[in-house]
């Protein structure tokens, strides 16, 4: 895994931290775009490994 993939997951697992955080204080508004973040990432990866094969 490149380095730039690495970030990639760890920021993806922080905003998927603070988006537990805020639905675990009943506030799923503010752990919306948390989600849609993570999201974004997780979907960049998946392209990448897509296009090493």
């Amino acid at each position: 895994m490149s380095s730039t993939q690495q970030q990639q997951v760890a920021l993806a697992h922080a905003a998927m931290e603070q988006a537990l955080y805020f639905l675990d204080h009943h506030a799923p508004q503010r752990a919306l775009p948390y989600l849609e973040f993570a999201s974004r990432q997780f979907r960049a990866l998946e392209g990448n490994r897509e296009t090493l094969r």
